[in-house]
């Protein structure tokens, strides 16, 4: 384990809301020994969390040197909070004991200051296509209509809050779903017609993981599982397309079905 230093452009400021919180009686998330070698994920689903809201909406139609201090601005913020909850004096002993010890795994990431060398976008850009996911497909309401499936999604419309808003002197975070196995959602299938663009927009494309999708709709794909079943799917879409010399749009589904089906997809 690598320890926790002070960032050199640590802005105390920034964690002004976890100081009201703690004096409120606040009750913060702990790390747990949760992966192999006594590691752990800490998530960020919390109420206060790692999670930047309202700071990244700029990030993908930026140009190389706006993502780059998005980024940046990600990693000082959260090494300054690891740092802040470990030393800040405004951070009770309960909570200070909880997050003391923790640091950067020294086997991971050497070559990036022990720091993952991505970012995790989550939702970045999706497709507008001739069919759109939303989170109707998801609704065990509503039945499933697609007739040309290239993969299932099992995941309910998972999305962390958006931003965080001030509504009569509260502070409030907004936007975020996740349901459990609560009974309002099923798996559903992925019509293809959801990895291809407009025919009038590129002829040659198919995507995996932008797929056409509403915000909350791609909440319920987004998972590496599937991005792998429809990586599979598309590539063999693909390979028909370019052995046939067709548009990936003018794909006979029954042809790419007989394929996917022989591949027990």
């Amino acid at each position: 384990m690598l320890p926790i230093n002070k960032p050199e452009n640590y802005v105390p400021e920034r964690y002004e809301i976890y100081r009201r919180y703690f004096k409120a009686g606040g009750k913060l998330f702990k790390p747990e020994a949760n992966r192999h070698n006594g590691k752990t994920d800490i998530g960020s689903w919390h109420d206060l969390s790692a999670n930047l809201y309202g700071e990244n909406w700029e990030y993908p139609e930026g140009n190389y040197q706006k993502q780059d201090s998005i980024v940046k601005f990600h990693r000082d913020f959260t090494l300054g909070l690891l740092w802040f909850l470990q030393n800040d004096e405004s951070v009770d002993s309960l909570n200070r004991a909880n997050w003391e010890g923790w640091g950067l795994p020294k086997d991971e990431f050497t070559d990036n200051g022990n720091w993952p060398r991505r970012l995790y976008i989550r939702s970045g850009r999706r497709m507008v296509s001739d069919y759109v996911i939303t989170e109707h497909n998801v609704d065990i309401k509503v039945k499933d209509t697609v007739s040309d499936p290239v993969g299932i999604a099992w995941w309910p419309p998972d999305v962390h809050h958006a931003r965080r808003i001030v509504k009569n002197g509260k502070a409030y975070n907004e936007g975020f779903t996740h349901v459990e196995n609560d009974g309002t959602w099923k798996p559903f299938k992925i019509s293809f017609q959801a990895t291809v663009p407009k025919k009038e927009e590129c002829i040659n494309l198919l995507t995996p993981t932008s797929l056409s999708s509403s915000y909350i709709g791609y909440g319920s794909t987004r998972i590496v599982p599937t991005f792998m079943i429809v990586g599979q799917s598309v590539g063999a879409a693909a390979a028909i397309a370019a052995s046939e010399n067709i548009d990936v749009q003018d794909i006979p589904y029954p042809e790419l079905e007989k394929v996917l089906l022989s591949q027990n997809q």
